[in-house]
């Protein structure tokens, strides 16, 4: 069974390299750009370079104009884009947040600027980069005009999907309300199906590939279950998921996924991950630095 996974890359660590040739769909990479020259032809390969001085909300609150801030932006990371040729798609502004239709409208106006500036230079864009949870799905009309153009220029939708204290909580019928059922859909986890039912779809956008470039547990995301602490601070794992929409708009996600942040993990951890990349395990798994989660037999979402 081939895998939809991948790693999201902070830092190298020992045996990476091993685990992306045993088959990953995708991996990004956050630093130590020069890594992603081990990835198989084939596999989608995605940069970001932390901005660190400027956000886009920023950019708009000083009267940039879409263009003006997608050039500011493209500029300040050309350096990193020329000397990692090898890495032909990029992100942007790292999780924006948005909270009304003008701001979202705005951003989806630089996302198209990014992409046909970046298309001048021979490389790709993953847009939107949402946080877990949001754009609120009332907005999201206001980004589709982002959307439209994607398709014109190979880009990919890019989300994070977070969730605590586990990923299957807030999807299906794990919620707050013990009569809540959200099927096969989520709140935070499985929540781009909510997006692309609601919104891609019906607007002729079904076909706009995704990738979910950050998931795992994030202590952050709330609410949880009652009685539940939710770990210690920000303790995230993340992975790459490359999600071709045609395939996978109903087929509900099966018991399998790995989430690894490679900053380490101890030789059996490792040995564990490139056999996972392999082959699938009838139970969730969480990779960790120094040790192995498991949930085996859970039904993910439970329908």
């Amino acid at each position: 069974m081939s895998t939809k996974l991948g790693p999201h890359v902070l830092r190298s660590a020992a045996d990476l390299s091993e685990y992306v040739r045993a088959g990953v769909a995708v991996a990004k990479f956050v630093g130590d750009w020069g890594l992603a020259r081990d990835v198989p032809e084939g596999a989608l390969v995605i940069g970001r370079k932390h901005q660190g001085d400027y956000d886009a909300q920023l950019q708009k609150n000083t009267g940039k104009t879409p263009l003006q801030a997608a050039q500011q932006f493209i500029q300040d990371q050309l350096p990193t884009y020329q000397s990692n040729p090898h890495i032909k798609y990029w992100e942007g502004h790292n999780e924006p947040v948005w909270s009304d239709e003008e701001g979202l409208g705005w951003y989806a106006q630089l996302e198209v600027q990014r992409m046909r500036l970046m298309a001048d230079l021979g490389l790709k864009c993953v847009i939107g980069n949402f946080a877990t949870g949001s754009p609120d799905l009332s907005l999201w009309p206001a980004f589709l005009p982002a959307l439209e153009v994607a398709r014109q220029y190979q880009a990919i939708l890019g989300l994070h999907e977070y969730s605590c204290p586990w990923m299957w909580w807030m999807t299906g019928s794990y919620q707050l309300d013990p009569n809540a059922d959200e099927g096969d859909e989520g709140w935070t986890t499985l929540r781009y199906r909510k997006i692309y039912r609601q919104h891609l779809i019906p607007n002729g956008l079904g076909n706009v590939p995704l990738a979910i470039t950050e998931c795992g547990i994030d202590a952050l995301v709330n609410p949880k279950p009652p009685g539940c602490k939710g770990g210690r601070g920000n303790s995230w794992a993340a992975t790459g998921l490359n999600i071709m929409m045609g395939r996978w708009n109903t087929t509900p996600i099966r018991p399998s996924t790995i989430s690894g942040n490679w900053s380490g993990t101890t030789r059996n951890c490792r040995r564990m991950i490139t056999s996972l990349a392999r082959r699938s395990l009838p139970g969730v798994v969480s990779v960790r630095p120094g040790r192995i989660l498991t949930w085996p037999g859970r039904t993910w979402p439970r329908n």
